[in-house]
């Protein structure tokens, strides 16, 4: 048989069960420099919660007035808008448990998995 060469072989779609990954650690992640032109986000109620004060006692003859008040506050927000955002940030570490990652590889050639060329020599048959 004589010799054969290929030159190359694409794959047009692979698909498997979804990779299960238990744990790992992203170690010294950066995000040096991060833009966006606009943030907008939709309404927002924000409670804002405050201990009780307790004022001096008011004695009145045989009554003993005590008045505790209870102060409530919530910040009301029709929307926020942000413009012209920039933004940095650096992580030490970021844990990661039972990912499941579902997949498909499309349009696979040998030179994407490092193989520039399939050879066969020259192989006798008796």
């Amino acid at each position: 048989m004589p010799a054969a060469t290929i030159g190359g072989v694409t794959i047009a779609h692979v698909h498997g069960a979804p990779l299960t990954i238990g744990a790992f650690n992203l170690n010294n992640l950066a995000l040096p420099n991060a833009t966006a032109n606009d943030v907008v986000s939709g309404p927002m109620n924000i409670p804002v919660p405050r201990p009780d004060v307790s004022l001096p006692d008011l004695e009145l003859g045989i009554f003993d007035v005590q008045l505790i008040v209870t102060p409530l506050a919530t910040m009301v927000i029709d929307s926020m808008h942000l413009s012209g955002v920039k933004a940095g940030a650096t992580v030490g570490t970021v844990e990661v448990h039972n990912v499941t990652l579902p997949y498909d590889a499309l349009h696979i050639t040998l030179a994407n998995v490092g193989i520039e060329t399939v050879a066969m020599p020259t192989i006798g048959v008796a």
